[in-house]
C-alpha cells in the first residue's frame, strides 16, 4: 500500500473527491501542505502549485495502488 493523504491545508480528508474539490479551489503558484501517512510514520509536506499535469501523475499511482487518499 503506497502513500495516505490524510491532511490539506490543515483540514482532514475523507475520500479522493473531497481531495479533488480542495485542490480544485487552489490558484495555480500557491503553495498547499498536504499530511501523508506511510506505515506508521506521518509527515506534512509542503508544495508549490505550478501545473495541474501533476494530478494526472498523481491520478495514475492512486490507480496503481501507490496513493490512496483518506482521512
Amino acid at each position: 500500500r503506497g502513500d495516505v493523504i490524510v491532511g490539506f491545508n490543515s483540514k482532514d480528508i475523507k475520500n479522493v473527491e473531497q481531495f479533488n474539490q480542495m485542490l480544485d479551489k487552489v490558484d495555480e503558484g500557491r503553495n498547499i501542505a498536504l499530511l501523508i501517512k506511510r506505515g506508521d510514520l506521518t509527515t506534512f509536506v509542503t508544495m508549490k502549485l505550478e501545473n495541474v499535469d501533476w494530478l494526472s501523475e498523481m491520478n495514475k499511482n492512486r490507480e496503481a495502488g501507490k496513493l490512496v487518499v483518506y482521512g
